[in-house]
């Protein structure tokens, strides 16, 4: 998960890698109760990459957009490790 906001930072493109961050999160509280685990993806996960992240970002089903992707992140963490690792072992021509 790449998160690019506020898109330009000082002139430049500023990109934040938050995959870390949202994979500790969402398999250590995989068991919370729903309205707990939100809470504490707002507090925790919401000021990451200067907010891309926050409620306020994007309102409009905020809550469900946030637990279907915790839910069913499990389901995809492989998929997007591999897609990761490979895409940090590309070399860019200048």
């Amino acid at each position: 998960m790449v998160a690019s906001a506020p898109a330009f930072a000082g002139g430049a493109l500023r990109v934040v890698d938050v995959t870390g961050q949202f994979d500790r999160f969402a398999m250590s509280t995989a068991e919370m109760p729903d309205a707990q685990r939100l809470a504490a993806f707002e507090a925790q996960v919401g000021p990451i990459a200067d907010g891309f992240y926050a409620r306020d970002r994007r309102p409009s089903h905020y809550d469900l957009r946030i637990l279907a992707n915790l839910r069913t992140y499990p389901e995809r963490r492989e998929a997007e490790e591999t897609l990761r690792e490979s895409e940090e072992n590309k070399t860019f021509a200048e």
